[in-house]
């Protein structure tokens, strides 16, 4: 499973700009997650607009989006999750936490049941 999400990830075009930071993967028994970070001055409608497009065209259909916090701190970071099959795909941006890193995460899960 973690070398076909990876390929599956690998395969998932970039917004012009984003330049990938880091990679890690976790492969569990019952599950398996691999992500990218990326920089770049893209803004979360950008990303939507991209992801959403890029994603639907190969097959991923869009779950939903949230907001959350970070320490109790809201930076306006956000989440789009897409679903095909039992993997999620998802786009996390920090928002405007300038300790966060990156601008942008990609991954993408299995898991079990």
């Amino acid at each position: 499973m973690l070398v076909r999400l990876r390929g599956e990830l690998a395969r998932i075009p970039q917004p012009s700009g984003a330049r990938r930071t880091s990679h890690s993967e976790t492969n569990k028994a019952t599950s398996t997650l691999v992500e990218d970070l990326f920089v770049g001055g893209i803004a979360w409608s950008d990303l939507r607009s991209h992801f959403d497009s890029v994603l639907g065209a190969d097959g991923w259909s869009f779950v939903r989006e949230y907001g959350y916090t970070n320490h109790g701190r809201d930076y306006g970071g956000k989440i789009a999750t897409y679903r095909k099959s039992t993997e999620l795909v998802s786009v996390d941006s920090p928002g405007l936490d300038t300790t966060a890193g990156y601008t942008y995460a990609l991954s993408i899960r299995w898991e079990v049941g």
